[in-house]
């Protein structure tokens, strides 16, 4: 995890980044735990907020996925809706033109 750092704090997180001064010799156990402590923590945190992220990013693929093929679905019976009178409009033309032409026919032998 990076932070960008101003006067010894991080602007990102509030973390007090001053080092420990070396005018005090070494650095007492109890303190050097307690940072690793918080280092751990930090490093946990990041791989959590990672690994939701991740997790995050796949439901939305997936949910992605799902819609965009529900979608095409529906634009598929649309479709067929749209097609099947259409169908009938040119099954009903061609009837009428069989029905004119045996019309026409039939007056022709009358007269």
């Amino acid at each position: 995890m990076s932070c960008l750092c101003y006067r010894h704090y991080c602007t990102k997180c509030g973390w007090d980044l001053t080092p420990y001064p070396s005018t005090l010799g070494d650095i007492p156990e109890a303190y050097r735990l307690k940072e690793q402590s918080k280092l751990n923590w930090a490093k946990q945190y990041y791989q959590n907020v990672q690994q939701s992220l991740h997790q995050l990013k796949e439901d939305n693929r997936l949910k992605h996925e799902e819609l965009s093929q529900a979608l095409e679905q529906q634009k598929k019976d649309y479709q067929a809706q749209l097609s099947s009178p259409q169908q009938e409009l040119a099954q009903l033309q061609q009837q009428i033109c069989l029905q004119q032409e045996e019309l026409n026919q039939a007056k022709r032998r009358k007269t």
